[in-house]
């Protein structure tokens, strides 16, 4: 599954792909190398990909406007965050602005 084009996940792909080349492909031929060999080893490396993926990964914090709603995106936590999961609030930049002339 690719990631959400113009995503942190999607700008970490291209930054793995553009790596992949300058390197003659070494990462892409080392991933096959492997696959290889824990397939051979009656292991899933997709599944222990995955596994060592969620340990590593940050936490993950939605954010919303807490004025009008708007869906602000994410934010990274420490993954052990009692917030992970969880939304968070700010204000978009159209409140702040709306709130910003009404003090003028």
């Amino acid at each position: 599954m690719l990631p959400e084009p113009g995503s942190q996940d999607w700008d970490k792909m291209a930054e793995f792909m553009r790596a992949d080349l300058v390197s003659n492909m070494t990462l892409s031929k080392i991933i096959g190398m492997t696959r290889k060999q824990y397939k051979e080893q009656g292991r899933d490396f997709d599944e222990e990909f995955q596994k060592w993926k969620a340990e590593r990964s940050p936490g993950i914090i939605k954010v919303k406007c807490s004025w009008c709603g708007l869906d602000m995106g994410t934010k990274e936590c420490d993954k052990n965050d009692k917030s992970n999961g969880k939304t968070s609030h700010s204000i978009c930049d159209e409140c702040l602005d709306k709130i910003e002339k009404k003090g003028e």
